[in-house]
């Protein structure tokens, strides 16, 4: 194999080819129907791991840059495109080109609204990211870092959940703000290598052999990387942005976030902050600080996971903890701990990954077929993981959910538990709590309409009591009750119950008895004055 992709010049064009095709199929997906945009991206990204498979083979075990492209961009500025590919990035690179055909799976049935900007976003996604990885100029390094933030943003905030624009603007500033510190920092870096050499260049090798002449300000500029790549990690306290992400984003963005955005900061730790600046990461303080918001970050994140009644932010706050376990691999020195470390970014790409496809399957945003019940678009379910998982849960790791740690019969059923919520949700449209044998049935009911959780558009009213219905009933289904339509007017009067309960106790004759007359019968007086008549007068 290797002879024939030297044969084929593979080293040559492979790294421009995997920037290239998958910006050429965006556009193409921009310019087909909409009913070819998800074949066509399947297709694309297909293309673009069998490319990638022969960096497998030609790869050669060396501590130097290898299938390196040098062009020269921008020269006046000193800006040239230069990629490459060593021991860390090889990998990396892998894991992405394997994880996109998965994501544009992922979202065969699930994306039925605005198909083309959606899988187009996804392939020059694709591009940044890889960009980010293989990028050998800090210009270059940081374009890709942009471009792959802003496909994201729009994926969360189009495509994602009921909270997506929350979430996408969070994710946006943390990461934006992040990145505007680290260009100030690659500028500076910039600048003053330029005047002490007399050649500016954005180069990763020339500024690696120049770095000591930015000692005086070492700890301001690596601070400025350090927090940039803290955030995309994320650590703690850094991760707030995580949570909302994963959980808002559709199936592809958590499985994109988790697999490969995550490992883009620790792999900016290892390829920029560490070698341009080694004194300051190996200080006493720096290490201690850094060391302790790793194990804050394990223990808090999986303390937290422990509770999460939503799958996906479970999900989420692990892998604050899992990461925890890399910078603490990376903050050893160690060649031991340093392979470590990328075995396990690798292994949590992987694997979390696959969580979020066994979360959404379980939610029905993944179905095998487009008839499924479960598929959004037979009105199946669009919410979040909460609402199917069941009243006792199976334990996770041996260690049982805190909410479920009681049983049924000690614990009542959930609308005594949380009365104040369910009764805000109860009293307008009478929500009532039925049990089954398999568990809390969560149907809802618009007329004589009924689906599995929220009814689908067909289904609804337009009315405004059905617009008022709907939005009850994905409060509801997370407290796992029924929202029923509360009954008409003339159903409650028809009622024998309510017409006991509305009629006015009547006396003797048949007249309503008014109050007076009655405080009067229970003390026994008569119900109205007695007054002298003539007679007896």
């Amino acid at each position: 194999m290797h002879a024939f992709l030297a044969s084929l010049g593979y080293d040559r064009w492979v790294l421009d080819a995997l920037l290239i095709v998958p910006l050429v199929g965006a556009v193409l997906v921009g310019l087909r129907p909409a009913a070819e945009a998800k074949r066509l991206a399947l297709a694309v990204t297909l293309v673009e791991f069998a490319l990638s498979a022969g960096l497998w083979w030609a790869f050669e075990a060396s501590a130097t840059m290898q299938f390196v492209v040098s062009r020269p961009w921008i020269p006046g500025w000193g800006v040239t495109y230069r990629l490459g590919v060593d021991g860390i990035s090889l990998f990396l690179v892998l894991l992405t080109t394997l994880t996109m055909p998965l994501a544009v799976l992922s979202s065969w049935n699930y994306i039925t609204e605005r198909l083309r900007p959606y899988y187009a976003l996804l392939l020059v996604l694709t591009t940044g990211m890889l960009g980010v990885f293989v990028a050998l100029d800090l210009f270059v390094f940081y374009v890709f870092w942009e471009i792959m933030l802003i496909p994201m943003y729009f994926i969360i905030g189009v495509w994602g959940g009921g909270r997506r624009l929350y979430a996408a603007i969070k994710f946006f500033l943390y990461t934006f703000l992040g990145s505007l510190l680290m260009f100030v920092a690659i500028l500076t870096i910039y600048v003053v290598v330029g005047r002490a050499t007399g050649q500016y260049s954005f180069a990763y090798e020339h500024l690696l052999r120049n770095i000591g002449y930015v000692r005086p300000w070492a700890f301001w500029l690596f601070g400025a990387f350090a927090l940039a790549f803290a955030i995309k990690v994320p650590m703690f306290p850094f991760h707030t942005w995580l949570p909302d992400a994963h959980v808002e984003a559709p199936t592809a963005g958590s499985v994109i976030l988790a697999g490969i955005l995550l490992k883009m900061g620790t792999y900016g730790f290892l390829r920029f902050a560490l070698p341009f600046f080694p004194e300051v990461a190996l200080h006493p303080t720096v290490a201690t600080v850094v060391v302790t918001l790793a194990v804050v970050g394990i223990v808090y994140g999986a303390l937290v996971a422990m509770v999460q009644p939503d799958f996906k932010k479970l999900i989420a706050y692990s892998s604050v903890a899992h990461l925890g376990f890399v910078m603490l691999g990376i903050w050893a020195l160690t060649l031991q701990s340093v392979q470590g470390a990328l075995l396990v970014m690798i292994n949590h790409g992987i694997s979390t990954g696959a969580l979020f496809f066994l979360a959404a399957v379980a939610s029905g945003a993944i179905t095998f077929w487009p008839g499924h019940p479960a598929s959004p678009a037979s009105g199946g379910p669009r919410f979040s993981v909460e609402a199917a998982v069941p009243p006792r849960p199976a334990p996770v790791l041996g260690v049982e959910w805190r909410r479920h740690r009681a049983s049924e019969e000690q614990r009542g059923p959930p609308l005594e538990r949380d009365s104040s919520a369910c009764q805000q949700i109860a009293a307008p449209l009478s929500v009532k709590l039925t049990r089954g044998s398999a568990g809390v049935q969560s149907t809802c009911r618009v007329g004589e309409q009924t689906s599995r959780a929220v009814p689908a558009a067909a289904t609804r009213k337009a009315s405004a009591e059905g617009r008022c219905l709907s939005r009850c009933e994905e409060r509801a289904v997370r407290l796992h009750v029924e929202p029923r339509r509360a009954p008409t007017r003339m159903a409650r009067d028809r009622s024998p119950d309510r017409a006991a309960a509305a009629s006015p106790p009547r006396d003797a004759t048949g007249r309503r008895a008014s109050s007076r007359r009655l405080r009067a019968r229970r003390d026994g007086a008569p119900s109205r004055p007695q007054f002298p008549s003539s007679a007896s007068a």
